[in-house]
């Protein structure tokens, strides 16, 4: 049969399916050797679906043949033809092998429903049946195929439209092609004899252009080479700073030094104008702020000094806006002021971000004799102090939309927890940079984070929820979907003689690390979540640890009313709900180095 006609009967026969399944009740073939299983079983779904019944598979397949069933529950072991080739026969058949297939087995069967989900079945249900379990797996399994079904239809629809678009388009590019050919024939006239006449200019052009790039090119060398490039990163903090100039040149600073009394001084500063003269003004400005800043004064005294020197030597009538600060290793002390600069923002071990408070006291080379103060903060262990120039929030899309104060924020609100502050300023300047995507730079963009680093996770001292425990797995998962499989084999492997306790913890494990690997890290592949299962006398312990934001899954997840149907129930609190089912207790608590949740079930 020519592929035109198969891919034809397959979109009739599923748009004929797809329409089934909105205007009447979906059909269900129930495929069970035993009387009371297919008699229990019509009776609780008769009132949403229609049934039909077989005693085997082979009755199963004709009647499937004849009128194909939305959905077959299918159990394993029946004469003639068991469960296993029923299925087989029903996934090579073209026009069968979308109906979703659920299982049913008893708890002890759960390697026979491994091989059939390896076939491609659907789900499983387990013996004796809970309705309100079955209903769901139904419900979802039939949901399911009719949006594969609809997607199959439009997808066929779409190649069939394709293919008709493309003859026209052919049609239209071998016109287009003639007519530019003879066009095309036509300029190459003309272009012939301007070339010649452009090139001897274009060759000045480029010689005195390359003299000029070459001039700029060092005297971009010279400016970075003046700011630091290696910064402290000690056992109980980091600081890193960079600067990304709109053009060759920029006015942007930033530094970082040690100061004789073993604090350290922080500065950012962004001189005002761009190009040749904002880099001979930031040149002069951060050598006057350095030279006082070693003096050792207080923030305020130094920039009052610094302001009537730049009054002094400012032919152009240029300012600098700087916020310079001074960190004490010892206690996280932080003595700052800020000269028409944007206050520092701090973000707390807890992921809470504010503004530190600071006046708009008037920027650096305006009007001599002005005074500046001084403001006090503490760096707690896992906070994180950000110091940028306006670069950062006023970066723009190529749809004009600034970065903003707001989405600063957010991002440093939101962003991992972070020891190393060279990494954390990379994903700022990632962060903008995607934002932007590509749209040229207003302004120079300048950054300096300093991190104060978190004490070591609470997970390498095992929770004391249980006394005289001992440790059954630690186990270290990386943060990707398919590793989940893994985990699930070591957990079973520590509990041989519970394969009950070992499924149920399975489940819930499952659900909470989805949920964290999907919403908490938002899909990172490169992170590590812990898993530790100890046991006591009486009681399962199972903790895991993950480091994202602070978010607790059972606080706030919705009790989800089971009595409802499938397409009437709200998405949500399903997952939650299952895992305080299974387990005597459930709790989560962010330590300040990451989220930590622990379970516990009674033997």
């Amino acid at each position: 049969m020519p592929e035109k006609n198969i891919l034809a009967e397959k979109n009739a026969f599923l748009e004929h399916a797809v329409a089934a399944s909105k205007s009447e009740r979906p059909t269900i073939l129930v495929v069970d050797d035993t009387p009371a299983n297919l008699s229990l079983l019509s009776s609780l779904l008769k009132d949403q679906y229609r049934i039909k019944v077989a005693n085997n598979g082979i009755k199963a397949l004709e009647l499937a043949d004849n009128a194909p069933p939305d959905l077959v529950l299918l159990d394993i072991m029946m004469p003639e033809m068991d469960g296993y080739e029923t299925l087989n026969r029903i996934k090579l058949n073209d026009l069968l092998c979308h109906i979703p297939v659920i299982m049913i087995s008893a708890l002890d069967e759960i390697s026979s429903i491994v091989r059939c989900i390896e076939m491609g079945a659907e789900d499983y249900v387990s013996k004796p049946f809970d309705p309100v379990l079955l209903r769901a797996r139904i419900g979802a399994s039939l949901e399911k195929k009719r949006l594969r079904d609809q997607e199959v239809v439009y997808r066929h629809q779409i190649e069939e439209h394709n293919l008709r678009l493309e003859e026209r388009v052919r049609e239209q590019i071998d016109v287009i092609r003639e007519q530019n050919e003879s066009r095309q024939r036509e300029l190459e006239i003309l272009v012939q004899a301007r070339t010649a006449e452009l090139a001897e200019k274009n060759e000045q052009l480029r010689a005195a252009g390359e003299r000029v790039q070459d001039e700029i090119q060092l005297a971009r060398s010279m400016q970075l080479a003046i700011l630091p490039q290696n910064f402290p990163n000690n056992p109980d903090w980091s600081v890193h700073a960079s600067m990304f100039p709109a053009r060759e040149l920029g006015g942007d600073f930033y530094d970082c030094f040690l100061l004789a009394d073993g604090r350290y001084g922080v500065l950012v500063a962004d001189v005002s104008g761009k190009g040749v003269g904002a880099a001979f003004f930031m040149a002069v400005s951060r050598t006057v702020l350095l030279d006082l800043a070693m003096t050792g004064c207080s923030p305020s005294e130094i920039f009052a000094k610094a302001n009537n020197l730049l009054c002094e030597r400012n032919p152009m009538e240029l300012f600098v806006t700087a916020c310079y600060a001074i960190y004490d290793p010892r206690d996280g002390c932080i003595v700052y002021a800020c000269a028409g600069h944007h206050p520092p923002l701090l973000r707390r071990a807890a992921g809470s971000v504010e503004s530190l408070p600071c006046p708009m006291d008037i920027a650096l080379g305006v009007m001599p004799d002005m005074g500046y103060s001084n403001h006090t903060a503490t760096l707690e262990p896992g906070d994180t102090l950000l110091l940028y120039t306006d670069g950062v929030t006023e970066a723009f899309s190529v749809n004009g939309e600034a970065y903003g104060d707001a989405r600063l924020h957010a991002w440093l609100a939101t962003a991992m927890p972070e020891e190393n502050a060279a990494n954390r300023v990379a994903e700022l300047v990632r962060s903008v940079a995607d934002f932007v995507d590509g749209a040229e730079a207003s302004d120079d963009l300048t950054c300096l984070v300093l991190c104060r680093k978190p004490r070591s996770s609470s997970l390498d001292a095992p929770p004391a929820e249980l006394n005289n425990k001992t440790l059954l797995l630690d186990y270290r998962m990386p943060s990707r979907l398919e590793e989940i499989a893994r985990l699930a084999e070591a957990v079973e492997g520590v509990l041989p003689d519970r394969p009950d306790l070992a499924f149920s913890s399975n489940l819930c494990i499952e659900e909470l690390i989805t949920n964290t690997i999907l919403h908490g890290l938002g899909g990172a592949t490169d992170r590590i979540i812990n898993v530790r299962i100890s046991s006591s006398d009486e009681w399962l312990e199972i903790t895991l640890k993950d480091d994202a934001p602070p978010f607790d899954p059972f606080a706030g997840a919705p009790q989800p009313d089971l009595d409802l149907g499938v397409d009437e129930r709200p998405i949500g609190g399903l997952g939650v709900h299952l895992v305080k089912t299974m387990m005597d207790d459930a709790r989560t608590r962010f330590d300040g180095s990451g989220n930590l949740t622990v379970l516990l079930k009674k033997f």
